[in-house]
């Protein structure tokens, strides 16, 4: 069907718009078809509304993504810093104990060599108090010469005094017994009664094992 239009323009034919099985025409058509415009116009700025949304929803979640996986990135990079970080620590520490140990182990034979050094360097002075020509009084000259000769070479004086021919000093220095032995130095002073032919004991006696071993 078709309808007469008439208009500033003059009079035209249109087709006759039906809505829902009536027939509109003028007003009726005019409203209706303003209404359809108004609803896709409607639907369509909600379409672009809609489609902004998500848009920048997506872009929210592409900063969150690139945000973790920088922050990801960040992590392993610490991780990987951290373990070379204890593991060249624990070199330097074990690195350190092993310095520690040789430097203590130099020290330990720098102090032996030192203390050897000056062992060796060391006069041992010994005054030997005997009776005339007795036997006891010649084994005890000989054992205390042959020890020094032995264990001493070069590094000890032996003085004799025989107290017969100075009773005054023998005295003095309170000798009772023949032969005594007296080490004068080094220090501390030591007094060894008897004939001295225990040489290991006389050793430790006079603080000789040391020099001996």
């Amino acid at each position: 069907m078709r309808e007469l239009i008439l208009s500033d323009a003059g009079v035209t034919l249109a087709d006759i718009y039906t809505a829902g099985g009536d027939v509109l025409m003028g007003t009726l058509r005019f409203e209706k078809e303003s209404a359809e415009r108004v609803a896709n116009e409607i639907a369509e700025v909600a379409a672009k509304l809609k489609r902004v949304r998500l848009d920048a929803e997506e872009a929210v979640l592409e900063v969150r993504a690139k945000s973790l996986q920088t922050e990801l990135v960040a992590k392993q990079a610490e991780k990987t810093l951290l373990t070379r970080t204890t593991e060249s620590q624990t070199l330097e520490l074990s690195r350190g104990r092993s310095r520690m140990r040789e430097l203590r182990g130099a020290i330990g034979r720098l102090r032996g060599a030192s203390e050897y050094s000056m062992t060796r360097r060391i006069v041992y002075k010994f005054r030997l108090y005997t009776a005339d020509d007795t036997q006891n009084s010649a084994q005890a000259l000989a054992n205390i010469t042959a020890l020094c000769r032995a264990y001493l070479p070069d590094r000890h004086e032996i003085e004799v005094v025989d107290v017969f021919r100075e009773p005054q000093r023998a005295l003095a220095d309170g000798i009772r017994l023949t032969p005594t032995l007296v080490k004068l130095s080094p220090l501390p002073v030591q007094t060894i009664v008897g004939t001295l032919s225990q040489t290991q004991r006389l050793l430790q006696m006079l603080g000789l094992d040391a020099v001996s071993a």
